[in-house]
């Protein structure tokens, strides 16, 4: 447990802690009063049992919303990194570049790279060099292939 914790980054954290106490207020509001051997929670008029249960509500929903539909957090309308892409301009990162392929030249796909990657990958930021990936039975490593070109997978040699 505590190692799915400390893996976190703090946006997570955060949302994950809101989720807990949103629940708990939503278990409270509809719980309320009860009293058992481990836990006792007092009795709640009407308006205090409504606002935990709204505000426990907004807690679990809040946090579930963000962790399905992570992309409406960008505004511009552009593409996230990892996605396919034909042109800077279409990526929030402004860098679309050449997907992994065992052949020369590529097979023409690309994809949005996040600015401090040096090749792309579908679905990821993106990878630095001498990162090694095997497509199509070829093993592939992230190159500079110099003269002004961008960063791509070449074969390993």
């Amino acid at each position: 447990m505590w190692d799915f914790i400390n893996k976190l980054d703090l946006p997570q954290l955060v949302l994950l802690l809101l989720f807990v106490v949103g629940l708990s207020l939503v278990v409270c509001a509809l719980l309320a009063p009860i009293k058992t051997k481990w836990i006792s929670v007092p009795p709640l008029t009407l308006v205090p049992r409504v606002a935990a249960f709204v505000l426990g509500i907004i807690g679990v929903g809040y946090p579930v919303a963000m962790i399905a539909f992570p992309y409406q957090l960008v505004s511009d309308g552009k593409r996230q990194n990892g996605e396919a892409c034909s042109e800077d301009a279409q990526c929030h990162s402004n860098a679309c570049y050449p997907a992994p392929h065992p052949q020369p030249g590529g097979s023409g796909v690309k994809y949005c790279i996040a600015d401090s990657m040096n090749c792309a990958l579908p679905k990821v930021d993106g990878a630095r060099y001498d990162t090694k990936v095997l497509k199509d039975g070829s093993e592939l490593v992230c190159r500079d292939p110099g003269g002004g070109r961008r960063a791509q997978f070449m074969r390993a040699k």
